[in-house]
């Protein structure tokens, strides 16, 4: 066949491809469950292999592929992951704590991006690469407490939307509770605590941080 009307009919196919690709990102809808999410990349990455198969046969045509549009399975990528992905991030240097606490928000949460650091310095790293809705933190912990990690996150206009909740022993740290509502810190949940109630002050923060 002429390597023109190859061209031709891989020019065809990027239109086409595109076309598709535009109805489906205005058919994602706003919540979108795990399944749902893998079905879209498979059809991200069969695309992107047509899309570049037909790129080949556009050059032995002799066309300039730079001068095409590209797909918008390219917005797609950045729209779809981060869209209604509720982050969490959870800090306690006490193992048995951090794994009940991690357990009760997968089973609350099962679709959300949860991550954990054991102390104030791996929140601190972790927060340089991740902007969670939520931060779950203990005041108590060695080297960088949970006063430190709070005040690095008002003091960066990144984490500005972060909503956090404080889980700690307040009469051990009377002070430092003080200090964390005075920079903004709305919940301060007393240990012992009970799940039931936590995952409800949760619940309720998370639903004031979409109204506004």
């Amino acid at each position: 066949m002429d390597e023109k009307l190859l061209a031709t009919m891989a020019s065809e196919i990027r239109t086409r491809l595109k076309k598709m690709a535009s109805e489906i990102i205005l058919l994602i809808p706003k919540e979108i469950d795990q399944e749902g999410r893998q079905s879209i990349e498979k059809i991200k990455e069969n695309s992107t292999q047509i899309w570049e198969k037909t790129g080949e046969i556009l050059r032995m045509g002799g066309v300039d592929e730079s001068t095409l549009a590209l797909p918008l399975y390219e917005q797609a990528a950045e729209v779809i992951p981060a869209r209604n992905v509720l982050k969490i991030l959870l800090v306690e240097d006490d193992v048995h704590i951090l794994e009940l606490l991690y357990r009760s928000l997968c089973r609350q949460y099962p679709d959300a991006d949860i991550k954990i650091a054991e102390n104030g310095v791996d929140a601190c790293t972790t927060l340089g690469g991740f902007v969670p809705d939520l931060v779950l933190t203990d005041l108590m912990m060695p080297d960088v407490n949970g006063v430190s990690v709070v005040r690095h996150m008002k003091e960066n206009e990144r984490y500005k939307s972060t909503r956090v909740i404080i889980v700690t022993a307040l009469n051990d740290w009377e002070e430092s509770v003080q200090e964390v509502k005075s920079l903004g810190v709305e919940h301060v949940v007393q240990k012992p605590f009970s799940i039931k109630a936590l995952l409800k002050t949760i619940d309720s923060t998370l639903n004031c941080s979409e109204q506004h």
